[in-house]
């Protein structure tokens, strides 16, 4: 529905998933001209499966120099270039990936001067949940703006240069007002997540509570892990 509506740009959180919906002959009947992001965290491990995904168009959640050096080996074996967004974890919660602030210019730095298959976009954080707008725009999303400033300033870029990616369906609106250029609205289009292809567990997906026969067999076609 969303398709027919014109919406192109689709993301994903897990490698996985996105493997299993990249190869689902119904959306790819569907959907031809769908571009897929991973706008979830990837190991270096994963990197490999991640590039056999067609139509994907963007990893936006590089966040450290590992990684991206990983996947830009990766990339030059194959010839094309990607997408992609520094993740930072503006909030330095324990419970979410993304780079330190003091990481970022150094991490953007490497991304434009040593990655030739990496096309940066911009800036990417994931904002603290439940922040109260009444006491002012989240701290998360200004630390994401600043750090914007310092590096283009470091840099001797435009600050447009960059693109910001905050917000998501339940700050998407305040997120805007502040100039994001990307919002993440997943759940205000498709409703609370749900898990139909079953339970991601350890890195793979947990089939003792899978009903759909389809999906269970696109996973063993495509050489995706299960556990038993």
């Amino acid at each position: 529905e969303a398709y027919r509506c014109g919406q192109r740009v689709f993301g994903e959180n897990y490698v996985q998933e996105l493997s299993v919906k990249s190869v689902d002959p119904l959306i790819a009947e569907m959907c031809p001209d769908i571009e897929w992001r991973l706008i979830g965290h990837i190991q270096t491990n994963k990197i490999n499966q991640l590039l056999r995904v067609e139509r994907l168009t963007a990893v936006e959640t590089i966040d450290s120099q590992k990684l991206a050096q990983s996947l830009e080996k990766a990339l030059s074996q194959r010839g094309r270039a990607l997408d992609v967004m520094v993740q930072i974890n503006s909030g330095q919660e324990d419970v979410k990936t993304g780079c330190h602030f003091s990481e970022a210019e150094a991490l953007v730095r490497l991304i434009r001067t040593q990655c030739p298959h990496l096309k940066l976009l911009g800036l990417m954080t994931v904002g603290r949940l439940g922040h109260d707008w009444t006491d002012g725009p989240n701290p998360d999303f200004l630390a994401l703006i600043e750090s914007r400033r310092n590096i283009c300033l470091s840099l001797g870029v435009a600050e447009e240069s960059l693109k910001l990616s905050f917000g998501m369906t339940a700050d998407f609106e305040e997120a805007i007002g502040l100039g994001s250029d990307e919002v993440r609205v997943g759940t205000a289009v498709f409703g609370q997540r749900k898990y139909p292809i079953g339970v991601l567990t350890h890195g793979k997906w947990d089939m003792s509570r899978y009903t759909d026969p389809q999906y269970l067999q696109l996973i063993r076609d495509n050489g995706l892990q299960t556990l038993k």
